[in-house]
């Protein structure tokens, strides 16, 4: 039985690693949250991913200028997953050349983010204890 119960986020670079305080407090509020999951059993693992974000909080999606061929989904943050569908249309779009049926393209472009967010590209949220 697989089950995910809740995050913690913290500002941290690069940086992957899990603490004991993070895996802690995640296992207490499972444990409240789904007795029966946890009967007799413990944590098989404590993982964290790393949540990139655009300096500007808007994603990047499109072409990338530098490289022929390459076209990024990038910058969602922790918004990623309900993003998505938007998200692969949007790209969809631009790798058919059509213009949006509920955006603007270009204002997701990489070209264009990244003069908008001037030079600064992005931040690492990371699983770890809340403050």
């Amino acid at each position: 039985t697989s089950c995910s119960t809740r995050r913690t986020l913290e500002t941290a670079e690069f940086d992957s690693g899990t603490t004991a305080e993070a895996a802690a407090v995640l296992e207490e509020f499972a444990r409240r949250l789904f007795p029966m999951v946890f009967e007799g059993q413990a944590p098989l693992r404590h993982w964290a991913g790393l949540r990139p974000g655009s300096a500007d909080g808007i994603p990047w999606i499109g072409p990338w200028p530098e490289t022929p061929g390459l076209y990024l989904n990038v910058g969602h943050y922790r918004y990623g997953l309900t993003m998505a569908p938007a998200a692969a249309r949007l790209l969809v779009e631009s790798l058919m050349g059509r213009a949006s049926s509920f955006g603007h393209v270009a204002d997701y472009a990489p070209e264009n983010r990244r003069s908008a967010t001037q030079g600064r590209a992005f931040s690492v949220g990371t699983a770890a204890p809340e403050s």
